[in-house]
C-alpha cells in the first residue's frame, strides 16, 4: 500500500483573488508544497538529492476545483503515489477545506525523474519514501 502524505496550511491574504477565494493557480502552489513537505519529513531535501545528481520535474498537473476556501481557511493537501513507471510517478492528491468540511479539489500530477539532462529511472530512495 502506498503511503498517503498530508500536510496543513493556512490560506493567506495574498493567496486570495478579487473575488476573496483562494486564486486557482495557489492550488498547484499547495500540491508542490504539500509533496516538499513529505520529502523533507522523510529526512529528504532538494539539496540532497541534486549533489546526487537527482533533479524531479512537473510534466503534468490536472486539477479539479470543487469548492472555494477563503483566508484563514485550513487546507490539508494529502497525497498518494498511485503509479510507479520507469522514470515517473504519479501522485494523486486531495485538498480538503477543515474550515468548511469540504473538498476544495482533486488533482493528479506526473512528476518525471532526471539526471538534470535525461530521464532517469525513478531513484531507490523516492520509491522507498513512497512506497
Amino acid at each position: 500500500m502506498a503511503t498517503v502524505f498530508s500536510t496543513e496550511f493556512k490560506v493567506r491574504s495574498y493567496e486570495v483573488d478579487f473575488y476573496n477565494h483562494v486564486n486557482n493557480g495557489v492550488y498547484v502552489n499547495l500540491l508542490e508544497q504539500g509533496r516538499n513537505e513529505f520529502l523533507t519529513q522523510k529526512g529528504i531535501s532538494y539539496k540532497d538529492l541534486q549533489e546526487k545528481g537527482i533533479y524531479f520535474v512537473l510534466v503534468h498537473t490536472s486539477i479539479n476545483y470543487r469548492s472555494e476556501s477563503f483566508i484563514d481557511n485550513i487546507l490539508e493537501v494529502t497525497g498518494e503515489v498511485i503509479n510507479f513507471g520507469n522514470t515517473s510517478i504519479r501522485v494523486k492528491h486531495l485538498i480538503n477545506n477543515k474550515t468548511t468540511g469540504k473538498l476544495a479539489a482533486d488533482a493528479e500530477a506526473v512528476i518525471v525523474f532526471t539526471d538534470g539532462k535525461n530521464p532517469i529511472s525513478v531513484p531507490e530512495i523516492i520509491k522507498e519514501a513512497f512506497a
